[in-house]
């Protein structure tokens, strides 16, 4: 074991920050295949973003086709093949390592606990898991996201307290993980997007996914302190993430497809989610008016902007027929009913 005084013991900086022993922190196999995942993920992201195309998969069969077709010289056809190859060898790391990866979930009840959460896949589940470790080791929630560094700054004099920037102390890929996650939560129908509706209006989408991302790691600590899942996750796409890490579930006959998430929990051999407090149901109806009037809502200039007030068209019932200009013009579609020409009634 590395000795206390190397690394400090407990280090505790802005509001408790808490830094576990070397020895606890790896997560021990689970963890061994995350980091070159996300070290080939962001190796392929770049080699997309090195090249720009009409297509919007560059290595697909269409792309490839476009590329073949560009009159490149000699040496630039060599840069291609190789940057064809380095993209086809990066894909098939890939593909075994997300193999490797369901395996592993596969035999463990917290990955898949954590993957009934909207947002976190496989992938974030088994980071988040390694980053934390012995959940036994942080004894409330906050000790947990200060971990993560997703705790204010704390600055206290007399009777005087500011609070200023996350401190961002702590493993950055975990946290890094926690935000993306947070990216994902944030456009779903969950309760917990509330939070980043109600902090996006005063402060941003920044602060907003940053807080976001901080309730989430308080919901982990407590689904892993009571191996609890998700109350409130959508049925289908959970099914579909538990059953890609549960490889014994076979098909389903005919009419036999869970329809409730006990169900989907019961397949997948997870504990049922207990029933929520009065207060509980109280704030998840709250949470999701906020959520249902904010997807609702225009978010951006652009979308408010394309909303303006636009006086309706009327269709003319007897409308003349399309001609040679509106044809050109793109007035008329593939169908009988679009090659009528909306004009104004007199």
């Amino acid at each position: 074991s590395i000795p206390q005084s190397s690394i400090g013991g407990i280090h505790r900086s802005g509001s408790g920050s808490h830094m576990p022993r070397a020895a606890a922190r790896g997560g021990g196999v689970v963890g061994s295949f995350r980091w070159p995942r996300i070290l080939l993920t962001t190796g392929g992201s770049e080699i997309k973003a090195s090249t720009h195309c009409p297509f919007v998969d560059l290595f697909g069969a269409a792309g490839r086709r476009w590329l073949k077709s560009l009159p490149f010289a000699e040496e630039e056809q060599m840069i291609l093949a190789t940057t064809l190859q380095l993209h086809d060898a990066l894909q098939d790391r890939m593909e075994s390592l997300e193999a490797a990866l369901q395996q592993r979930a596969s035999h463990r009840i917290d990955v898949k606990l954590l993957m009934t959460i909207p947002g976190v896949n496989v992938t974030v589940a088994i980071g988040l898991v390694a980053a934390i470790g012995d959940i036994q080791r942080f004894p409330t929630p906050g000790q947990l996201s200060s971990y993560f560094g997703l705790v204010t700054r704390v600055h206290q004099s007399a009777d005087k307290c500011y609070h200023g920037h996350i401190t961002k102390a702590g493993r950055s890929h975990a946290r890094w993980l926690a935000i993306e996650a947070a990216q994902s939560l944030a456009r779903s129908a969950s309760p917990l997007a509330a939070t980043y509706h109600r902090i996006r209006r005063k402060k941003g989408h920044n602060v907003a996914v940053t807080a976001l991302a901080r309730k989430l790691i308080v919901l982990v600590w407590h689904m892993l302190i009571h191996t609890a899942p998700y109350r409130y996750a959508p049925v289908t796409r959970t099914r579909h993430k538990l059953r890609r890490v549960t490889p014994e579930i076979g098909p389903a006959g005919k009419g036999q497809v869970p329809r409730t998430l006990s169900a989907v929990y019961a397949e997948a051999g997870l504990p049922q989610p207990t029933l929520p407090t009065a207060g509980e149901r109280r704030a998840k109806a709250r949470n999701l008016r906020t959520v249902t009037i904010a997807r609702r809502t225009p978010s951006s200039r652009r979308e408010r902007m394309a909303t303006v007030a636009a006086p309706p068209r009327r269709v003319a019932k007897n409308p003349p027929a399309a001609t040679a200009a509106s044809v050109t013009a793109g007035r008329c579609g593939k169908h009988e009913s679009d090659n009528r020409i909306r004009t104004p009634l007199a």
